[in-house]
């Protein structure tokens, strides 16, 4: 990396306090397209400052964020009832490459995301919009829902499995931090985000998975990445594990879950002040609920969600600084038409947002 690479990552990262996206608008992966040309376009039309690469499963099963990530890990192979879901085949012998991706790990390598499974991401690295963003953004699957999605022949979820839940770690920070390389090389300030559908089950009793744990594998995950990372969860949670973690962004789904993150005020506020930001997913993605909604009347449930944690100790001001505007989860299940309404309301709700408030 540049010296002058370096100093731009400096003016942009938490540390230095200056990290302020104020109401910038941004999105979370999943595009229902199969062309990435079109996906990147509508991306680059209404998340012009934080442009995300487009993960695209409805044009091949591979691109599922619980595939797409896991190429190259040992045993990895297909199986369920589809037979499209990741099955670990604990029962061939999986000595050797066991031992290579524990020397790449130990060694400081990275491991690739295989450009066949993603086309969205190869022609994102290409399109040279990407530059002159403020940010690029990627995404990894994060520990806790690969854990959750990946079994081996017997249906144990590898969550349980724990020398391979080891291994999956050190295979996804491997990912992360060749994922951010490459957008590093193509624009200097990155944000990688997990992404943990799996954590709204966190606490619950169907989910044998404590806080410890999870922290240190929340961790492991993002070790050695150099600039700004984010979590995503849409689902509700125990927001003081996500707000502790080390993240510089936490995105929710804020439509429906604002009024919880509330409830962990004590956690919110020093994450705001250490410089952290919150990604505000206020435009659902349910078609029942957006297709009632305008950017002005979702504007009026954004700052009444804001306002909650105002009166709870928040600045005001921090808050508007530290804020992102995105809808409430990916956009893979929609069809192409709900998802270009979908971002145009998240353009146009941080459009107004901005306006008003003068950012």
């Amino acid at each position: 990396m540049t010296e002058e690479h370096e100093a731009i990552r400096e003016k942009t990262t938490p540390t230095s306090g200056t990290f302020e996206p104020r109401g910038a608008a941004s999105g979370i992966g999943g595009m229902p397209h199969t062309d990435p040309a079109r996906a990147l376009d509508l991306i680059f039309a209404t998340c012009p400052e934080m442009p995300f690469w487009p993960q695209l499963p409805k044009r091949d099963f591979h691109e599922s964020m619980y595939i797409q990530y896991m190429y190259g890990f040992p045993g990895l192979g297909l199986g369920g009832v589809d037979g499209r879901s990741p099955v670990l085949r604990t029962t061939d012998d999986l000595t050797g490459p066991m031992t290579a991706l524990y020397e790449d790990y130990l060694a400081g390598r990275t491991r690739p995301i295989h450009e066949e499974w993603a086309a969205g991401y190869a022609a994102y690295l290409a399109d040279p919009r990407v530059k002159q963003a403020r940010w690029a953004k990627g995404q990894v699957t994060g520990p806790v829902s690969m854990g959750q999605a990946v079994t081996d022949e017997e249906g144990k979820l590898l969550l349980y499995l724990d020398d391979l839940m080891d291994a999956a770690i050190r295979h996804l920070n491997m990912v992360a931090r060749g994922m951010e390389e490459r957008l590093t090389a193509v624009n200097p300030a990155t944000v990688v985000f997990f992404d943990e559908p799996s954590l709204s089950t966190f606490g619950s009793a169907y989910f044998s998975y404590d806080r410890p744990t999870a922290l240190a594998h929340l961790a492991g995950v993002k070790e050695g990445l150099g600039g700004l990372t984010g979590v995503h969860c849409c689902g509700n949670t125990d927001w003081s594990l996500l707000l502790e973690a080390g993240f510089d962004v936490l995105s929710f789904d804020a439509y429906y879950y604002a009024e919880r993150l509330a409830l962990y005020a004590e956690q919110v506020v020093p994450f705001l002040e250490r410089g952290g930001v919150l990604a505000w997913g206020i435009v659902p993605t349910d078609h029942q609920d957006w297709a009632g909604e305008t950017a002005r009347t979702l504007l009026d449930k954004l700052e009444a969600r804001q306002g909650a944690l105002v009166t709870k100790g928040a600045d005001e001001g921090r808050i508007e600084r530290q804020s992102l505007i995105t809808a409430s989860c990916g956009l893979g299940s929609l069809d192409v038409g709900e998802a270009e309404r979908v971002l145009e309301l998240v353009a146009e709700v941080s459009a107004l947002y901005r306006q008003k408030h003068g950012l």
